[in-house]
C-alpha cells in the first residue's frame, strides 16, 4: 500500500520554519495500529489523518507524540472537527 505524506508547517508562511506537521490523506481511515505507525515512523510531534466523505467534508484523527518517563508516547486523538473543501 502507498501512502502519500504531507509534511505542512504550522504558524508560519516561511517554508522550513513554524512547526512541522504530518498529514494524512486517505480515502478511508487505516486502523490505529497502522496510523500509530505511521506517526511513529514520521517522528514530528503532530500527525494528522483525513478522509473526505462523499459531500467533500473531511473528518479528522491526529496522533500527538508526549515524552513521558523519557521514552515518546503517541497519543491519539479524535476531532470533533469537520472540514469542508472549499
Amino acid at each position: 500500500m502507498k501512502i502519500r505524506i504531507n509534511v505542512v508547517d504550522a504558524f508560519t508562511n516561511v517554508r522550513f520554519k513554524g512547526n512541522p506537521a504530518a498529514v494524512v490523506i486517505t480515502g478511508k481511515w487505516l486502523s490505529d495500529e497502522k496510523m500509530q505507525e505511521i506517526a511513529a515512523e514520521n517522528n514530528l510531534s503532530e500527525t494528522a489523518f483525513l478522509v473526505e466523505d462523499d459531500n467533500g467534508v473531511f473528518a479528522i484523527r491526529w496522533f500527538s507524540v508526549f515524552p513521558h518517563d523519557g521514552n515518546r508516547l503517541l497519543w491519539p486523538r479524535n476531532a470533533g472537527i469537520r472540514v469542508r473543501n472549499l
